[in-house]
């Protein structure tokens, strides 16, 4: 779908009598919002914040989106839910999601509380950064990534940054389930049961956070193996092939086993010269003459 069929779309289908939409435009976003001005630009400006924490801390986390990237953001997540993907004809469970094409990068997400919705901002912008510097990463990596970011705290007006912490929920989940199998694991692919059903889906998304917890932040720091791990499958080779080149004998389903059930997770700590920036954003209204206005230049 071409961006201005999308947004025209989301817009012409709020109901009569609803909020407003409004839209801000940040240096690097365009965001569509239902939750009204002041809302929206709170989620520009963290995604603006986020963007630049990440550009000091991953290479190429800065380097500008070829297509221009909008952000949808829905009042509620009974808005949202007539726009998630579906599996098996019922909407996923999802906080947002990311999607691109030629001509457009989209993020979707429903505003809830502070906390649910930072992750999510967080969480879906990685998927966005992944997806502009790096091609074919694994499903569990990708997700994996996404949720290891997802808990970004910036701090001392801009000077700290602490990722990497602790999910309680996921944390509470493996340690109370079996695991997947590693080559289970590896093997999830968009269509699979254990990316889109209830507890499979539960279980897939804590299990990838805390593998990609323990090779990035644990002991001993493994962060190099699973780049070339990375790197291998983008190359084409599969995925547990390239596991089984990088990581040989190591028995990573016990230890991950024990780096979850031992209390040891804790986040790391970035230090810059220099605060976060804040950025400049312009807002207005969209009005339906807007929204056919960008259907007519789709």
């Amino acid at each position: 779908m071409r961006l201005g069929a999308f947004v025209t779309c989301v817009l012409l289908a709020t109901p009569s009598g609803a909020a407003e939409w409004v839209r801000v435009e940040t240096p690097n976003f365009i965001v569509y919002g239902e939750p009204g001005e002041r809302r929206v630009r709170e989620v520009a400006d963290e995604f603006e914040r986020f963007r630049e924490t990440l550009a000091r801390v991953i290479p190429g986390a800065a380097t500008p989106a070829a297509v221009p990237t909008v952000v949808v953001v829905f009042g509620s997540a009974r808005s949202f839910e007539p726009y998630v993907p579906r599996f098996n004809g019922k909407p996923v469970k999802l906080g947002g999601y990311f999607f691109s094409s030629e001509d457009m990068n989209i993020v979707a997400l429903a505003d809830g509380d502070r906390t649910n919705s930072l992750r999510t901002i967080f969480h879906e912008y990685v998927h966005l950064v992944i997806d502009n510097v790096s091609q074919g990463m694994p499903i569990w990596l990708n997700e994996g990534l996404a949720e290891y970011y997802s808990t970004f705290q910036v701090e001392d007006g801009g000077r700290r940054a602490l990722i990497g912490q602790v999910i309680p929920s996921h944390l509470d989940l493996l340690t109370h389930r079996r695991h997947l199998p590693i080559p289970e694991l590896l093997a999830v692919e968009r269509n699979s049961s254990s990316y889109n059903e209830g507890e499979r889906q539960s279980l897939f998304y804590a299990q990838s956070w805390a593998l990609v917890h323990m090779l990035v932040s644990g002991t001993p720091n493994r962060a190099a193996l699973l780049a070339r791990y990375s790197r291998l499958v983008s190359d084409g080779t599969p995925s547990l092939d390239a596991w089984q080149l990088v990581f040989k004998d190591q028995n990573i389903t016990r230890e991950l086993e024990r780096y979850v059930g031992q209390d040891v997770m804790k986040g790391l700590l970035y230090r810059f010269n220099e605060n976060i920036p804040q950025v400049k954003s312009y807002s207005s209204k969209v009005s339906e003459g807007d929204a056919q206005a960008v259907l007519a230049i789709s």
